[in-house]
């Protein structure tokens, strides 16, 4: 197991003051204020820090706004492009910039790649030590930042199938393991101490030699220890957005610290999010030019502007799979499968993804941003007590385990089917038969393509998966093209936990943390106990529960309730949950303590947690013969979702449905709650569709209910109404003023 990466992942993050909304309006006054700045010919050549390098500037913003998510069809980048192609760039920097814009454009553009690339090898060929010099001339000059940017370019050329030779890659490897100093650092041209982020180069000059040369073949101890060493010095040294040890550079080196973070998957450097610490930099950067006049830049040039650009879109994308580190244990054997596989699925679902490693040391809270947390290895998993709560911790929050057996390990199967058991001894692991989404939701799939794969599920979704081939083995060396089963499975996971691809960006963590503020309040919200699978999503009002109190101060506490002891006395619950899966069958006890606790004022929600049973049908059909009525739909008019005289509510009177509840159920614009009626009260509402992962920003696929943010704004509705309600009857009774 790779040391070093062990200590930059395992060390906790820390929250910082940055948020999505920031980051987004930030990067639109970026590309407003570069476009504002464009010359009347297209490029952005107007700065002198340029000079020998002439096109460089213009292809660095063209490649930051096309990484910002413009379109190379929006005419004033059509017109950039038009500069570039008909301009002669004599520069390795520039060349290389260009090369990087031709990569991320459609085939039309591939004869320029293929003109970029050769003169990079031509370049290249200059040099007898696999380094670059600033023009394409014999030079025994080192410099470790042109030769990165050289590199970098070859690299977009030989991922769109430009052929570069191994002959390359091997010089270039060669050059980065006898320049690496001592205390794993690397300098700018071997003659002085290292700095960040030229170790950063080196770092990611190796990750590409690995990945080029080392697909198929077992990775040499030099190259692994190299890399090891390097991140251990970026984390010893990491000082924020300041490029170590001077902090000269600075835009410079936080891209060049993304590009090393986001190969490796690094979430943390020493003990910070180095996104969150790098965001934050370039948004008081650009407060701080706002206030100068010059709204929307970084920096006094163009080309810091870019770089800026490029940080705060690019490290922004979602997370959708997190790699788990875990002590003592091989867990990294093929450091390049997530890498790899992120990478494809980008380009399946037209959308830039990100993947990171989190350690089991650390808080299971920082690991939800990512809905699958990938655990591979050939050694048989034996995890610590505490380390099994962060786990199950994780799970319960939404999460999926996705356990790869390397080599197809039978140690590490049987300890998983051990550990499942451990975590969940109610819930056992089965096969997934063939109509389940990881063989459906986008390829239809037989055994014989992808080997039996078997899952734990409460019920209402996969909490693990266990795998009997080993995916990493292809994922690591395989073509996407040609290799079959894991990675048109791979693809199906993905579909199955994002709702098709529904995720969000990397800041808009499904888990709202709980602020610290006075308490104004509390709700106190019953979970109701049967003969049955009464709780599936143990942590489904949690989520709700920090967003309440974060913006009202009321304090939703959980308590569970035996279903024959409702009671609507002032001990009782504001909010009855009654929430299940499949049909249930209702006694008479607790169809009376139902009837009882509605009249006496109580609020009860009835729910098919998933939206795919027939839970609270079952039960809407037993209380329709107690009450003697039929339950009907709520009206827009009523408080519950007009919001009207409640304190902080809102008015939801339109809602987003998943896209398969749109589907499958007709579902569209109209909350589809109904609710028996008490004395002019909903007094029993009934969800047949679902609420609750919804409210934990669960998004998987065959999940029939609301979307996450319709479902949190309903139940929050719920929650203060069910609060409101309870004021009213303590008034009415005297017992608070009124």
């Amino acid at each position: 197991m790779p040391a070093a990466l062990l200590v930059v992942s395992c060390i906790a993050t820390t929250t910082s003051a940055v948020n999505e909304q920031e980051v987004v309006s930030g990067i639109e006054a970026m590309k407003g204020y570069l476009f504002k700045i464009q010359s009347d010919q297209g490029h952005w050549e107007v700065s002198s820090v340029t000079t020998g390098h002439e096109g460089g500037q213009t292809a660095l913003v063209v490649l930051s706004l096309l990484i910002a998510g413009e379109s190379h069809q929006n005419p004033r980048l059509s017109k950039a492009l038009d500069w570039l192609k008909q301009a002669h760039l004599s520069s390795t920097y520039a060349v290389s910039l260009r090369a990087h814009v031709w990569s991320g454009l459609p085939n039309e553009f591939h004869p320029w790649l293929r003109r970029d690339a050769d003169w990079l090898m031509e370049a290249a060929k200059q040099h007898e030590l696999g380094t670059f010099d600033y023009q394409s001339h014999r030079s025994t000059r080192i410099d470790n930042s042109v030769t990165q940017y050289g590199t970098l370019g070859l690299w977009e050329a030989a991922k769109r199938g430009v052929p570069v030779p191994d002959r390359f890659w091997q010089a270039l490897q060669t050059h980065f393991l006898s320049s690496q100093q001592a205390d794993g650092g690397w300098d700018y041209d071997n003659t002085s101490d290292p700095t960040g982020s030229m170790t950063a180069a080196g770092l990611t000059a190796l990750i590409i030699c690995r990945q080029q040369l080392y697909q198929s073949k077992r990775i040499p101890e030099p190259l692994t220890g190299a890399v090891d060493r390097g991140l251990a010095w970026l984390n010893r040294h990491f000082d924020g957005p300041r490029n170590p040890p001077v902090g000269s550079w600075n835009y410079y080196y936080l891209v060049s610290i993304e590009r090393v973070a986001l190969a490796g998957g690094i979430r943390a450097l020493r003990g910070r999010d180095w996104y969150r610490v790098g965001a934050r930099y370039i948004l008081d950067q650009q407060e701080a030019d706002d206030s100068r006049g010059t709204f929307g830049s970084v920096g006094r040039q163009p080309w810091q502007t870019a770089f800026a650009l490029m940080f705060l879109s690019r490290g922004s994308y979602p997370v959708w799979v997190s790699k788990l580190s875990v002590p003592n244990l091989r867990w990294n054997s093929r450091p390049d499968d997530m890498h790899r596989l992120t990478s494809y699925l980008s380009d399946v679902a037209e959308r830039e993804l990100n993947w990171q490693v989190v350690s089991v040391q650390t808080a299971p809270e920082h690991w939800i941003n990512a809905p699958v947390l990938y655990l591979a290895s050939s050694d048989a998993v034996e995890l610590t007590k505490d380390q099994q709560q962060r786990l199950k911790r994780y799970l319960d929050l939404g999460g999926l385990l996705l356990a790869n057996p390397v080599g197809r390990s039978t140690r590490f199967t049987a300890s998983v089917r051990r550990l499942a058991v451990q975590l969940y001894p109610r819930f056992r692991m089965r096969p997934l038969d063939r109509e389940h989404p990881m063989f459906s939701s986008l390829h239809r799939l037989s055994g014989k393509v992808t080997g039996p794969v078997h899952g734990v599920s409460n019920g209402v979704r996969e909490l693990m998966i266990l795998l009997d081939r080993d995916w990493s083995a292809s994922l690591q060396s395989a073509t996407p093209g040609v290799a079959k089963g894991s990675w048109p499975l791979a693809t199906n996971l993905f579909v199955y936990v994002t709702d098709r691809g529904r995720i969000p960006d990397r800041l808009a963590s499904s888990y709202e943390q709980r602020l610290r503020r006075v308490t104004e309040g509390q709700i106190l919200l019953g979970r109701l106990r049967y003969d049955g699978e009464w709780l599936p999503e143990p942590a489904g009002w949690q989520q709700i529960g920090n967003r309440v109190f974060n913006r009202f101060g009321l304090n939703v506490q959980t308590v569970d309730l035996e279903l024959e002891a409702l009671s609507a006395n002032r001990e009782g619950p504001d909010l009855a949950h009654l929430a299940g899966v499949e049909s249930v069958k209702l006694n008479e006890l607790e169809l009376a303590a139902i009837e009882r606790y509605a009249h006496g004022g109580g609020t009860i929600l009835v729910e098919t947690v998933g939206g795919r049973g027939d839970f609270a049908v079952s039960v809407e059909k037993q209380l329709a013969e107690r009450f003697g009525t039929a339950a009907v739909p709520i009206s827009n008019r009523s408080a519950v979702l007009s919001g009207e005289d409640i304190p902080g509510a809102e008015q939801i009177r339109r809602v987003r449905y998943r896209r398969r509840a749109t589907a499958v159920l007709s579902a569209r614009s109209r909350p589809r709650l109904a609710a028996f009626h008490l004395k002019g009260r909903p007094a029993v509402i009934i969800s047949r569709e679902d609420l609750t992962l919804g409210v934990m920003g669960v998004r998987h696929w065959d999940v029939l209910g609301y979307d996450v943010e319709s479902a949190r704004r309903l139940a929050m509705n719920l929650l203060l109404w069910c609060h409101a309600q309870r004021a009213q009857v303590e008034r009415e009774r005297g017992e608070i003023p009124g």
